[in-house]
């Protein structure tokens, strides 16, 4: 049986290699991973070219990246086998690059009371500029929210990039609970309805000095069954981590309440997963081989006879919701609440066609998404041109500047929800049915009027539409 390759050995391996550099990094006077620099290049590869370095200088012939892992981990690896390894280790070590510690602390007055507490969880860095130490960084919403609080969002929210957060204190003085290290945060934007918040960090000497990279999201609407993922977060506050699993389930819906003060529950898109996740992983990323972004953490099965049931939220729906919020963050010099949205006002729902394989070999799900209602006396069916029994076909937004935010084939529900996310004010929208069995393209919709996610739930309330499936 093969054995995990251990970096115990490997360390005893490449000590005896780089005792110069060693030397260098201890004088060094800055602690280990505070500034994100130390370690930022090390990985399998430049452990080996540090062997190959030392082996040539001293006259030797060096062996080959395989013979050497196989001599010197005391296992032994096919080149195929190899080159797996290799590239799940390289985009795990990227992508601990772009994960964050987040650390929200609350401090207020409800019913009289004081409220003091602090919550941990985790963060994608999604934007970054380390000239100027700016970054934008995501996370649940319910990571930085409080519903004990008048104000409900945490007024003081700490980052620590890989390495960093072994080096954070928090302590109370006079009452209110202080977070000492770390990078200061302002959250620019929060979205219950996504449970998706966006901070914004400026000017950050510990950015500037670090190797923080943006992590990319994958372009594809569909998730695969299957495909192998791991998770990099904060569980139980314990510092950075990685599971790994897969993806068990490529969509499906949970109701989870996000303020039970307001009696707030909301439905989420997710996929699921079997990746050990806990506590402090919301948040953050769930990533795939190429390392890119699959899903955000957000949830597990809290029942004690569940095991290896987790959930995500789909990067199609996050990357659309990200780009909103970072938008109106452009456009705003304060927090904003929910992102607006254009709302169709129909009902719309699918049923099952068939299930295949695609060119990938991957197992597809295939629906009829068609409209169910549509709302007689409102806009939807002036703007549109909806007719009840619509089979959807094809949905295309463009921008007034001719760019194509989405150019769609309907083949799943969801589809049309991630992408009406896209559409901004002036925007020309383009829907193609098929109706009595003949294709007809809708006349092109500019774009006039959005909908906030409360006034939308609000009006899909009034409707008596289910809001699951109210668009």
């Amino acid at each position: 049986m093969k054995r995990a390759f251990s970096f115990k050995k490997l360390m005893i391996v490449f000590a005896s290699c780089v005792v110069a550099c060693a030397l260098f990094f201890c004088a060094c006077t800055v602690r280990d991973g505070v500034d994100g620099k130390n370690g930022k290049d090390f990985d399998i590869y430049s452990v080996y070219e540090a062997y190959v370095s030392e082996t040539e200088a001293l006259g030797g012939e060096p062996l080959s990246l395989l013979d050497f892992i196989n001599e010197y981990l005391d296992i032994e690896y096919t080149s195929s086998e190899l080159d797996e390894i290799l590239s799940i280790e390289a985009s795990i070590n990227r992508s601990l690059m772009s994960a964050v510690t987040v650390i929200a602390t609350f401090y207020g007055d409800k019913r009289g009371g004081t409220v003091s507490s602090v919550s941990t969880g985790s963060g994608v860095i999604v934007d970054v500029d380390r000239e100027s130490g700016d970054a934008y960084i995501i996370t649940n919403a319910h990571v930085v929210y409080n519903e004990n609080l008048v104000g409900k969002y945490s007024t003081r929210v700490h980052v620590a990039l890989y390495g960093q957060e072994d080096y954070i204190e928090t302590y109370v003085q006079n009452g209110e609970i202080i977070i000492d290290g770390g990078i200061e945060t302002e959250i620019v934007a929060g979205v219950p309805s996504y449970d998706l918040a966006l901070l914004r960090v400026t000017g950050s000497e510990d950015i500037k000095n670090s190797s923080a990279v943006a992590a990319d999201f994958v372009e594809s609407d569909y998730t695969t069954v299957g495909e192998r993922v791991y998770a990099i977060g904060n569980p139980g506050g314990y510092g950075m981590s990685v599971s790994e699993g897969i993806v068990s389930k490529d969509s499906e819906y949970i109701g989870i309440y996000f303020d039970s003060g307001e009696n707030l529950a909301l439905y989420y898109r997710v996929l699921r997963t079997d990746a050990a996740l806990n506590s402090g992983n919301s948040g953050g990323g769930l990533f795939n081989a190429d390392g890119k972004i699959v899903g955000l953490v957000n949830s597990k099965a809290g029942d004690d006879d569940y095991e290896g049931i987790s959930y995500a939220l789909p990067a199609g729906t996050v990357r659309r919701v990200v780009k909103s919020m970072i938008d109106a963050a452009e456009e705003s010099s304060g927090m904003t609440e929910g992102i607006s949205k254009l709302v169709l006002d129909v009902e719309i729902d699918a049923d099952f066609v068939s299930s295949y394989i695609d060119d990938d070999g991957a197992a597809r799900r295939k629906e009829a998404v068609y409209v169910k209602g549509v709302v007689q006396s409102g806009i939807g069916k002036s703007r549109f041109g909806f007719k009840e029994g619509d089979l959807i076909e094809h949905l295309t937004i463009t921008s007034q500047s001719g760019e194509v935010r989405e150019d769609l084939d309907i083949d799943r529900l969801y589809l049309i929800s991630d992408a009406l996310i896209s559409a901004r004010m002036g925007d020309e929208v383009t829907f193609t049915v098929k109706r009595g069995g003949v294709e007809t393209t809708l006349p092109t919709y500019v774009v006039s009027s959005m909908y906030t996610a409360s006034e939308w739930e609000k009006l899909a309330g009034s409707l008596g539409f289910d809001i699951l499936f109210y668009i």
